[in-house]
């Protein structure tokens, strides 16, 4: 596989994208066919507001980066939450951890191709075949070749990502205060008190309830180090977890944009 996006300025096209992969199908088969798999939506999408129900969305507009990387991201914290083993995995953990990096030149409205959709999504399923939650990966069977360079629209993306993610294994909370006991002893915390949910001991606005629930640190005031307060962040429902050095514009279809602001947008 070749150079991976995620480590790199994402408009980027990198040659051979995922050339060890199997091709996508064509847009009329398999999993990428808009709209006809995903008969639901999985719960966490709601969870982690990377849709917005409430506006029509075209599922045939093209997908931008940061659309998928907050899809990417609602997935990754469903499976911290879920998987108690371990979580997302160390794997997802480097991917996302790479978006907190300042990078002036990060582009979050550029187009996306099929061939980063793949890069981003193998990890995913990388972490769900290996708890048996899936068999393969998704466009491994499909029997047409595919162009990994041509362009992705939203409907591919959401079918891609429409996976379900349960709980598997116990995920201990022994004060139950909503924090699991691996998150609160990762920063410090102390997973038989309670009453630590509540404070604020980097002073940012934001109890470590409200850091872990935003994914941010609870020992950072800005965790991003982009000058924001993490609090400032959440109250403009910004991401205190994502650098936001660039100006804000509008989105291109129904995924929300993932920075440098969370709002949803759709066409």
């Amino acid at each position: 596989m070749s150079a991976k996006w995620y480590h790199i300025h994402f408009g980027s096209r990198a040659r051979g994208a995922l050339k060890g992969i199997a091709s996508l199908a064509t847009l009329a088969a398999s999993l990428f066919v808009v709209g006809a798999s995903l008969a639901a939506p999985p719960d966490w999408w709601a969870a982690h507001g990377v849709i917005d129900s409430s506006r029509a969305a075209n599922d045939f507009a093209a997908v931008n980066q940061g659309q998928l990387k907050c899809l990417a991201k609602g997935a990754y914290l469903e499976m911290e939450a879920n998987f108690a083993d371990g979580g997302a995995g160390e794997s997802l953990d480097s991917v996302i951890a790479s978006w907190s990096i300042a990078n002036p030149a990060r582009n979050d409205f550029a187009a996306v191709n099929l061939g980063q959709v793949k890069t981003l999504a193998k990890p995913f399923y990388d972490r769900l075949i290996e708890l048996e939650l899936a068999t393969g990966y998704p466009w491994a069977d499909s029997a047409a070749p595919a162009n990994d360079f041509a362009l992705a629209n939203t409907g591919q993306v959401k079918n891609l990502f429409g996976f379900d993610i349960p709980e598997v294994g116990a995920v201990v909370d022994s004060d139950g205060d909503g924090l699991p006991d691996e998150w609160e002893l990762a920063f410090g915390l102390n997973p038989n008190d309670p009453g630590d949910a509540i404070l604020d001991g980097d002073g940012d606005g934001l109890s470590a309830h409200d850091e872990f629930s935003a994914g941010s640190s609870p020992l950072l005031a800005d965790t991003d180090g982009d000058g924001l307060n993490d609090g400032y962040e959440v109250a403009t429902d910004r991401d205190p977890s994502q650098s936001n050095l660039q100006i804000s514009l509008p989105g291109s279809s129904g995924l929300r944009v993932h920075s440098p602001v969370r709002r949803p947008v759709r066409l």
